[in-house]
């Protein structure tokens, strides 16, 4: 089912009165990521949505704190409230089977990112979410996985895969870089529940040599390799290093 028509469907039966066709969003509490007794007041914005291989529906969105009429208090370092829901049609109609809320804070300016669907294991579907922001001309882009076939979904994954000070490279500044890893998931081992993440980095990285006033910067190439498995909860590195810079 094409995704225009499916999410519309799926926010309104996930939300029914709370869900605004004529701005395609809701206004519905959600409980607190870190207390969860607590409920708050969210504007919620549709992120991606589709019909997975075992007839489930995944619908991803987006929370941000709102007041009553939906003016949110998002500043440059709030990041979105990811939230997942999982429906299946009966009789015509979705219904929700699964609903997991503000399971991670993740980007900034109040978004979570956008959405990639991945799969993790035969039989396991996943959503993979790519998410950062830009703080004084630094910019860095994380990747987080999700098992959508786990009943109690966790962030089992958030390591960068891309970064640059493209806006803060000036010519007196001591470093400036522009790296990205390309990243994909391995068919799992026997006894694997999920496969591996594999990351292939590459760029390239200035700097000023130590002890020189008024040298240029010296370009070095980057280029390596990182490799994580899932083990006890969550996907660890086992081989290689990420070597995309932190801002």
């Amino acid at each position: 089912m094409d995704e225009k028509v499916l999410l519309p469907q799926l926010m309104q039966a996930v939300f029914a009165d709370a869900y605004r066709p004529a701005s395609k969003d809701a206004l519905a509490e959600l409980p607190e990521p870190d207390e969860r007794s607590v409920r708050s007041l969210h504007l919620i914005t549709p992120t991606a949505a589709k019909v997975l291989e075992n007839g489930l529906a995944a619908l991803v969105v987006n929370g941000e704190m709102a007041d009553e009429q939906g003016i949110t208090s998002t500043a440059h370092v709030t990041p979105g409230r990811l939230s997942v829901y999982l429906l299946r049609q009966e009789n015509g109609k979705w219904v929700l089977q699964r609903r997991h809320e503000n399971v991670a804070e993740l980007g900034s300016m109040g978004q979570s990112g956008s959405a990639q669907w991945v799969t993790l294991a035969p039989g396991k579907p996943g959503l993979a979410m790519l998410h950062g922001g830009t703080w004084q001309g630094y910019s860095i882009r994380f990747l987080s996985l999700f098992d959508l076939s786990d009943e109690n979904m966790r962030h089992m994954l958030g390591e960068q895969v891309e970064s640059d000070s493209e806006g803060a490279c000036g010519p007196e500044t001591s470093e400036c870089w522009q790296v990205e890893g390309k990243w994909r998931i391995a068919t799992p081992a026997e006894g694997q529940r999920y496969g591996d993440v594999l990351m292939d980095f590459s760029g390239a990285r200035e700097a000023l040599p130590q002890g020189v006033e008024g040298g240029k910067r010296v370009k070095h190439a980057v280029k390596g390799s990182a490799r994580y498995s899932y083990r006890d909860g969550a996907y660890k590195l086992v081989n290689g290093a990420n070597l995309v810079p932190g801002v």
